[in-house]
C-alpha cells in the first residue's frame, strides 16, 4: 500500500483498519484530480468511504459513492465541492455524495452532571445537516413532514428549480440521495423542485 495513498486519509490506524479497495481509489482519483485540475486539495484529508447499490423500479443503476472527510476540512471544501464532485463521478462512473464526519451525543451519557449536549450532536440534527449536505451545491428551500393514512412518516424536500440540471435530466442522482440517505437515518425522504418564489415588500 502506497504511503502517499495513506496519507490522504486523516488520523486512521492502517494496521488494524487498511484501506479497502473502493478507499484505494478513491485516494488514487483524489490525487490524480490534485495534480491535473485547478482545485487545491492540500489541506483536504478523507476519513473513510463506502459504496452502496442504487436500483429505481427493480433496476440497477450506478453506485453511490459516499464520502466521509474530517469536519476541520469541510469549510474548504466547500469551496471547491462542485467541481471535485464532477471530476469523482467521471473518474469513479458513480453518483458521488460528500459529508463530513459527525458525532451524535446521547443525552443520557455525561462525564458530568452539569453539562450541557450541544444541540450540534443531537441526532435530529446530524440528520438534517447530512441531508443539506446531500443536496448540494443546491440548496433546500422547504421542508415538509407529511404522514400516510398508514400512519407512515417521510420528509418532503423541494429544491430550487433552476438547480435541476445538477442533478441529471432523469433524476438519477436524486434517487441515489433518496436511497443513501435512507440506509444511514431509517428516513425516508421525497426530493421535488419548484421555483423558489420570494416576496419583498417595498417601502412607499
Amino acid at each position: 500500500m502506497s504511503a502517499e495513498l495513506q496519507s490522504k486519509f486523516y488520523k486512521r490506524d492502517f494496521a488494524k483498519n487498511p484501506l479497502s479497495e473502493i478507499e484505494t481509489q478513491v485516494a488514487q482519483v483524489w490525487k490524480d484530480i490534485a495534480l491535473k485540475n485547478d482545485i487545491d486539495l492540500k489541506d483536504i484529508y478523507l476519513s473513510s468511504v463506502r459504496t452502496y447499490e442504487i436500483q429505481k423500479e427493480q433496476r440497477k443503476l450506478r453506485n453511490a459513492v459516499l464520502v466521509y472527510v474530517p469536519y476541520p476540512c469541510w469549510a474548504a471544501l466547500q469551496k471547491v465541492q462542485r467541481k471535485l464532485v464532477v471530476e469523482l463521478e467521471k473518474s469513479l462512473r458513480a453518483f458521488v455524495l460528500i459529508t463530513p464526519k459527525r458525532t451524535i451525543q446521547s443525552k443520557w451519557i455525561k462525564p458530568h452532571k452539569s453539562q450541557t449536549r450541544p444541540r450540534s450532536r443531537t441526532l435530529t440534527h446530524v440528520f438534517d445537516a447530512v441531508l443539506d449536505d446531500f443536496c448540494l451545491p443546491s440548496s433546500i428551500i422547504s421542508k415538509r413532514t407529511r404522514v400516510q393514512t398508514d400512519g407512515k412518516r417521510f420528509i418532503k424536500v423541494y429544491l430550487d428549480e433552476n438547480d435541476r440540471a445538477l442533478f441529471g435530466d432523469k433524476g438519477e442522482k436524486i434517487e441515489a440521495i433518496s436511497q443513501v440517505y435512507r440506509k444511514l437515518t431509517t428516513r425516508d425522504v421525497h426530493i421535488e423542485f419548484r421555483a423558489d418564489v420570494n416576496f419583498y415588500n417595498f417601502k412607499k
